[in-house]
């Protein structure tokens, strides 16, 4: 390494380091004073999962039974945003095999 590339190393992976500690305390200080916070995380996390599950569903080789099993583990609020995407996603389905 030339004289000037070790310093210019080390200052990029500090300002790296005080960027990540910088955006940790912004998401925390976000965290603390949002009071809905908790709710809003779980709620896309909800709808992150639905996501996945219609697309298990959609390919899935007997959806009927599936659909049974989730209805038996799921929350109902989750079991209800299933089956609200349900169709839509075999509708897209539908066109995309057109």
């Amino acid at each position: 390494m030339s004289g000037w590339a070790r310093p210019l190393l080390l200052l990029l992976a500090g300002a790296c380091g005080l960027t990540l500690l910088g955006y940790a305390v912004y998401f925390d200080r976000q965290r603390r004073n949002a009071p809905d916070f908790k709710r809003k995380l779980r709620q896309r996390e909800h709808k992150k999962s639905v996501e996945h599950l219609t697309n298990a569903i959609s390919v899935c080789a007997q959806p009927h039974q599936l659909l049974q099993l989730l209805h038996n583990t799921l929350p109902p609020q989750v079991f209800e945003m299933l089956l609200q995407r349900v169709p839509y996603t075999k509708q897209v389905r539908m066109l995309l095999k057109s």
